[in-house]
């Protein structure tokens, strides 16, 4: 919003942005889910179920920083974006890196986001606690020879 005219100018006080459309579904619209909608849910529930066991396992083990790895087990997840504007036939695709972001299929009127994700967090722990424990069967095979 434009204020008055002061000291022969005229400033900004501040702007709101809004969407011009908002999305279709709301949380009573389950019913009425297709095969994707479901795929998406099963997807989404699989993560978090992957995460808090990779959670779960951690607070037992308790490595080194264990406490970093909680939040970076829980927090970090990335993966692709991929929109598809009817109205302007535009495709896009985008990258991303979010904090508990999980996989959505988002319907507009003008188009269709989908946004597939993967737990990254979780995910490096898991090649961490897997090279850990090669690491150390190697180490009991060498020892076991003496």
């Amino acid at each position: 919003m434009i204020t008055n005219e002061s000291d022969g100018g005229k400033y900004i006080d501040y702007f709101n942005i809004q969407p011009k459309t908002h999305p279709i579904g709301t949380i009573a619209t389950w019913k009425q889910f297709t095969i994707v909608h479901w795929f998406m849910a099963v997807l989404a529930l699989a993560e978090i179920g992957f995460s808090v066991y990779m959670l779960v396992l951690c607070v037992k083990e308790k490595p080194k920083w264990w406490g970093l790895w909680l939040l970076f087990i829980l927090a970090v997840y990335g993966g692709i974006s991929i929109s598809v504007a009817s109205v302007l036939k535009k495709l896009r695709i985008g990258f991303i890196v979010y904090t508990f972001c999980f996989p959505k299929l988002l319907t507009y009127p003008s188009g269709v986001t989908v946004y597939l994700t993967v737990p990254i967090g979780a995910i490096v722990y898991w090649l961490e606690r897997r090279k850990a424990s090669k690491a150390i069967e190697y180490l009991v095979e060498d020892n076991s020879d003496l």
